[in-house]
């Protein structure tokens, strides 16, 4: 994997668990850079209400902003159709599919089978869309979700970003 000049990593083609603290711009950044660095467009599936359209027109122009993308899910049932549906939106532009917060929905108001069910066929349903389209995927899941070790472990990549003393540090 290679990263930018800084060091921000970017993110692999296929699935990519990003871990990083919630005040950090970092989804923005992803989404940024595939539209700076690669010329390219980014599609973005929100939960939890993370996709700060402030943030990202800190890093973008206004122009540039409308090549990212941004669709919101308030329901399980939203968020697993937008996913089924991501391909109508794909155009040959889009390289980057963000979903933040990708199991929060899916613990909220469902039960134990209900939640596996919907969840892995959404899971397939990103599986198919990176291979087919040959996307990086950049899903976030906030560490005590009982379904973010199963993304960790069925993921093709993870990009650490960590804040310390001496600023911020990319592992990945």
């Amino acid at each position: 994997m290679s990263g930018y000049d800084d060091g921000f990593p970017e993110p692999a083609r296929g699935i990519n668990l990003v871990e990083a603290p919630t005040d950090l711009p970092v989804l923005q950044r992803i989404a940024a850079e595939a539209v700076k660095s690669r010329g390219s467009e980014a599609l973005w599936i929100d939960t939890g209400n993370e996709s700060s359209t402030y943030e990202l027109s800190r890093m973008l122009e206004e122009r540039e902003m409308q090549r990212v993308r941004i669709g919101r899910a308030f329901t399980a049932f939203q968020h697993h159709s937008l996913v089924r549906e991501a391909e109508k939106y794909l155009t040959p532009a889009v390289d980057t599919l963000i979903l933040s917060n990708l199991p929060q929905m899916y613990m909220e108001g469902l039960d134990q089978k209900e939640v596996e069910d919907l969840f892995l066929e959404t899971w397939r349903s990103l599986k198919q869309l990176a291979e087919k389209n040959d996307l990086r995927i950049v899903v976030t899941a906030r560490d005590r979700n009982p379904l973010k070790p199963f993304i960790r472990d069925n993921c093709g990549n993870e990009l650490k970003i960590e804040k310390n003393s001496q600023g911020v540090v990319y592992d990945g």
